[in-house]
């Protein structure tokens, strides 16, 4: 069953996107990783795993830092809040942390699952399989959903934990390595009738309306927490008063300037979102996005803005797939811990 979704997902996927993939700057492609997801024998190293405290975010960070992964420690105390129990931990018995993993509500029926990591040298000791089973534990047989690397999804639906996946898009997770220019996106002048405004309080109302229309659900602590995080800038596109867009821009683990969410009623409110935010950001080493493959306009921004990394995920649910107004998603907001 899964290679017939797979060849699917993959038809799909050269379709959609082949003029991205035949960019002149020539797209380079990574889709394997080296992960494993099986128990076996115990392992012969003492380690505890736990809850994530306050005190653990710089390790997690350098621990996913030293995965390439562009990471946002704000946004890793963001959903803390949002579900204090969801994110956990494995450590050594010098307590210095080995591992990570999550499942978080994202609403009282849904949890999203990532932050999946052990360190290099505690690979192949039972170890990730232990802090994966914890960390799902957390749900409650309630939906869960997230993105696996295409070398890991057919074991998490072989394990019976994902059972369905993604046939009509798939997650791409995208890195242009050098310094950006946003002179190559829409001019925000040269747009008619569209105001772009920096996060204010009083937009919440309506930046939330928005939201719920994009993802089909309501996020008002999220949101509101994602547009106050540390290093970060959110702005928001209004048409006649009435919001048509909005989207984040966040400092990553590794220094580079991670563009997430960016939702907007069409590509030329998306694009001149994206022209906002990256003015808004100076000096960051190189942009993350996180797309949909089949959103090709997403995708052709940073054809425009250079030669990008990417790296291709499946979308793996639980019981039942999430559906959310794709068309109007032009990065997702964190592929760690929300679906959209």
């Amino acid at each position: 069953m899964f290679s017939k979704i797979y060849s699917r997902v993959l038809k799909f996927f050269t379709t959609e996107t082949t003029k991205f993939r035949e960019s002149k700057n020539g797209t380079q492609w990574n889709s394997c990783r080296n992960y494993s997801l099986q128990a076996r024998a115990e392992p012969k190293v003492s380690f505890e795993i736990r809850t994530i405290r306050e005190a653990d975010i710089p390790q997690v960070m350098e621990l996913r830092k030293q995965l390439k992964v562009h990471d946002v420690a704000s946004s890793l105390r963001t959903w803390m809040k949002i579900d204090p129990e969801g994110i956990k931990v494995a450590l050594n018995e010098n307590d210095e942390i080995i591992g990570s993993c999550s499942f978080v509500k994202n609403h009282p029926d849904l949890y999203f699952g990532g932050l999946y990591c052990v360190q290099p040298k505690y690979r192949s000791l039972n170890i990730g399989y232990q802090i994966y089973k914890a960390s799902l534990a957390h749900t409650m047989g309630k939906n869960k959903c997230g993105n696996a690397v295409l070398s890991m999804a057919e074991k998490y639906q072989r394990s019976g934990d994902f059972p369905i996946v993604e046939d009509e898009y798939m997650t791409l997770k995208n890195f242009i390595p050098h310094h950006i220019n946003s002179e190559s996106l829409v001019c925000i002048d040269s747009v008619d009738g569209i105001e772009i405004e920096p996060y204010q309080d009083c937009f919440l109302p309506s930046m939330l309306q928005y939201d719920a229309s994009v993802v089909g659900y309501t996020r008002d602590h999220v949101l509101e927490l994602n547009c106050k995080e540390a290093d970060s800038k959110t702005f928001v596109a209004f048409k006649n008063g009435t919001c048509i867009g909005f989207g984040s821009i966040k400092k990553s683990c590794l220094g580079a300037a991670r563009v997430g969410p960016l939702y907007a009623d069409n590509e030329i409110i998306a694009e001149v979102l994206l022209t906002r935010l990256i003015e808004s950001f100076p000096g960051m080493k190189g942009l993350a996005m996180m797309t949909v493959g089949s959103n090709v306009p997403a995708n052709n921004f940073l054809k425009k803005l250079g030669n990008a990394n990417t790296e291709a995920c499946l979308r793996i649910y639980g019981k039942e797939k999430v559906k959310a107004n794709m068309s109007k998603i032009y990065a997702f907001l964190d592929i760690n811990f929300s679906p959209f």
